[in-house]
This record gives C-alpha cells, structure tokens and sequence, in this order.
C-alpha cells in the first residue's frame, strides 16, 4: 500500500517536472480609421503544421485612428499605444525583447496615403522607431490593403467558427468607418479572369491552401458614405440661403458642414470642379427632416454605379454573392457581416441579431427614423453623435447589401451580424496574427520521458494496486479478529 502511494507521488513529480508548455507572446495593433485596438496573443511555440494556435490573451481600445493624430503632438501617438501595452501586459513576466509587435494600419491611413504620402510615412516610421527603443521584436508596422483586410478577417472568422477544415467555409463581410470589404474562399475554377489578381490571395494555413477572394470598397466605409452624402447635397444646392433640408437626419437636429470633412478628402472629390468648390467658400446649416423615403432615393443615388461613377471620383465595384442556383443547391456560404454591420444593426434591438429577415430589419429602422431627435435620443440612450448618424448609417448597410452584394430576401438568411464567436471577438486582426505566425519559426517540441496515455494508465495502475492493497489487509485484519475470537471460545469450554 505504501509503495503504491509513494510510486503516484513519485510519478507525478517526475511527470509535471517534464511538463512545460513553451508560448510565443505578441503585440498587435489594429489601427482602423474611427479607433485603434491593441491585442496581447499567445500560441504554443512548437505550432500546428507550422501555424500558430492563437489565442487572445487582453485588449485595450484607444478611440481614434492613427490617422486622426496628424493635427495633434507627434508623441501623443506613441504615447496612447505604450498605455495600452503596458495595461494588458501587466501581469505578463516576460521581457520586452521576448515580444513581437505588429501595427496594421487600414482605411484611415490609406486615405491619409492617398492626400499626403510624406505625413503618412512619417507617422509610421515615428510609430517604428519608437518600438526599437523599445527593445521589441518590430515585425510589422505598414498599411495594409483593403484586400488584406478582407482576408484577414476571413481567416479570423473561420479560424474561431472551426471551419478551416471542413468543405464548407465562412464568408466575411467587414465595414468600418472608411472601407467595406467582402471576403471568401472559392476554387480554383471559379476564379474570374477579368478580375484583378490582387483580389485573389493564395495562403497556406495549418498545412492546407485556400484561395480566397477579397474585394474592397474604398470610401464606402459608413463615415465616409455619410461624408460622400453631405458633399451630394452642397453639390444640389442652388438657392441663396445656406440652410440644406437632410432627409436622412432626424427631425429636430441641426448642426454645420463644417463638422464634417468633406475639403481636401479624396472620398469626397467630385468631377465637377464647380461641386468641388461650392462648398470650400460656404457654411451650410444642415436641418434633419426625417424624411424616410427621400433619404432611401438619396443612399440608392449614392450606391448607383452609373450615377456614382458620373459624379465622383472614387465610384465602388458591385460583387455577386452567389447564385440563386448555388442557393437552391445549398452550395452557398453562411456569411458573417462584423463590425459597422453589428454595431449599427445592434441598436435596432433584436435579442439574436442572426435571426432577423431583411423586412424586421426595414420596419424597425423605419420605425426608429420616425422619431425626432430628441424622441430617439431617449430610446437609444448612446452619445448624442452617434445618434444623429443612426438614421444614415442604417439604410446604408441594408442598401450596401443589397445594391452591391446583392443580397436579397431569399439569400439574406444566410447573414449573421456578428461580434464575436465562441465568446472571442471576431476582427481581421486575429487572422492576421494567425497568418504571419507562419513567419515565426517553430521550436522544437518537448519530447517527454512519459506521455500521456502511459502516464494515466500507470496512474490507474497504482490505484488499483492500492485499493486491493486496502482489501488485502482489510481481509487480513477481519481473518484474525475472527481467529482471536475462536481461539478465546474454545479456551472458555476447555
């Protein structure tokens, strides 16, 4: 009994001795245009098929891009991701040069790019320079493309939705605040040929390849939609007086052109050099009229090729989902539609988001949109500045659904608004990290003296060999208490 006792202590010294997981920890920075997200991630150093298990560890948001910083001190920059990193890694005991850093930076800093190449790059190479001093492992610090984007946030959703393996994908539909992105996996033989090569990203996750198809709408991100629709409207404007009627404000709100950054924004240029100018030498009152339906010509106005192409700049592309024969076939992808599409379609109030038709969705924006401002303000109870856009941006994301991806009643089940999956949140900058794992070079495993199948049955081993132990002097006791009791009865006869 006492050997078995001590062989279980003795095993299990010897076998957590030998048990020690090795991890990779990384910083990364998801720099959008409206705010930034920093992330701690973790994975098993040894990797699956020379890809890592990645794992949120803690976050922290600061709200705003790095492209909103340009007005203000350099450092500050700086200084609100280093707050960041300090707060999620507080309780991380490993040191600076054990850490790898990455900073994506996406709709934001391209239209940055676009305006002003040399304070973009300086930004970046401020954000870099810092993070050497540092002492961290500065892997990346760039741009990254709307096509990234899209494909990122597709790995991310099939990654967390553990569909990476299977025949049957995700596909993803991603919108911030100044580009929209759609992403999926196709086959080989479906790849278009008129299409452009840098929609088509070939990656290699886990040991296996997948071609995915990601496309992205510059501009049509639902800050610089709304942009583009306050530029519509000066651009149509011929009376005298400087106050504009805005159908898809709610009644009662008013404020200035001037809050909204339509001079010197490519998103916003249009062709007519006379719509380019109207506004620079203008202030326009802007007064909500709740107009439902003007409002839905006005965004069907905005989402017209043809129209848009005729009048702006930077026009967007139309994308097919599937077709109606993919549909009756059940050969069509569930789609998750994250970001913008689920936090403005949160407000409408539905408890499972997933299950809502495209009509529950129209009615219930519609009977938000019939509010004033005030009335809708007391019901949505969020920032007085997000609600006055609330009334835009809702008939926007049905609009880009079913104008541009054309979605419609009988494909629209296949949409899921989402935030997350299996309680972790569902962004592209989790599949970017789950990608550029593969970079990272693997450690070898620990190679343990027992594993764990021996490890347990050994366990189990002893057990028995101590419970049969205990019965073994249980009898044994029981034999001679009887025999002590025999040998006294007979001693009493005698």
């Amino acid at each position: 009994m006492a050997i078995s006792v001590f062989g279980i202590l003795l095993l299990s010294i010897f076998y957590y001795s030998t048990w020690t997981v090795n991890y990779k920890y990384s910083i990364a920075i998801d720099s959008g245009s409206t705010h930034s997200r920093v992330i701690l991630f973790r994975w098993k150093a040894d990797k699956l098929n020379n890809t890592g298990l990645i794992e949120e560890i803690n976050s922290c948001k600061i709200n705003q891009g790095i492209a909103s910083y340009v007005n203000n001190d350099d450092n500050k920059v700086v200084d609100d991701i280093f707050k960041c990193i300090q707060n999620i890694t507080v309780d991380l005991k490993i040191k600076n040069e054990s850490l790898y850093v990455y900073l994506a930076a996406t709709a934001g800093m391209r239209l940055l790019y676009l305006t002003d190449q040399n304070l973009a790059t300086k930004i970046l190479d401020q954000i870099r320079n810092e993070f050497q001093k540092s002492g961290m492992i500065v892997k990346r610090i760039s741009i990254i493309t709307g096509q990234e984007e899209g494909m990122f946030a597709w790995i991310a959703a099939n990654y967390l939705s553990g569909t990476l393996f299977s025949n049957k994908s995700i596909g993803i539909l991603d919108m911030g605040g100044a580009s929209a992105q759609i992403a999926r996996a196709i086959r080989s033989k479906d790849k278009q040929n008129d299409d452009d090569d840098e929609n088509y990203k070939q990656i290699r996750l886990f040991g296996n390849e997948y071609l995915i198809h990601t496309f992205s709408n510059l501009c049509f991100g639902s800050e610089q939609a709304l942009y583009r629709y306050i530029r519509l409207l000066i651009s149509r404007h011929t009376d005298k007086n400087n106050t504009i009627n805005v159908a898809c404000f709610p009644r009662g709100y008013q404020t200035s052109s001037t809050k909204y950054p339509i001079n010197n924004n490519v998103c916003t240029e249009m062709k007519s050099e006379s719509a380019n100018t109207n506004n620079k030498h203008n202030e326009y009152d802007l007064i909500g009229t709740g107009q439902i339906e003007q409002c839905q010509k006005d965004i069907d106005w905005l989402l017209n090729r043809q129209k848009c192409e005729e009048n702006f700049k930077i026009c967007f592309k139309n994308i097919t989902i599937e077709s109606n024969d993919d549909y009756n076939n059940q050969q069509m992808n569930l789609f998750y539609a994250i970001s913008t599409y689920y936090y403005e379609t949160k407000v409408l109030g539905f408890e499972k988001l997933e299950n809502i038709s495209r009509q529950q969705y129209l009615n219930e924006y519609k009977r938000l949109c019939t509010k004033t401002f005030d009335e809708l303000n007391n019901e949505l109870r969020i920032d007085i500045k997000y609600t006055s856009n609330k009334c835009f941006k809702l008939p926007f994301i049905i609009s880009t659904l079913t104008n541009i991806y054309k979605f419609n009643d009988k494909t629209w089940p296949l949409l899921k608004f989402a935030h997350d999956v299996n309680k972790t949140y569902l962004g592209w900058i989790t599949g970017m990290m789950i990608n550029e794992s593969n970079e990272i070079a693997s450690e070898q495993p620990i190679i343990y003296f027992i594993s764990n199948v021996i490890y347990w049955a050994m366990i189990i081993t002893f057990i028995m060999i101590f419970i049969i132990s205990v019965i073994i002097v249980y009898n044994l006791k029981i034999h001679r208490k009887i025999g002590k009791q025999k040998r006294v009865v007979h001693n009493t006869f005698v």
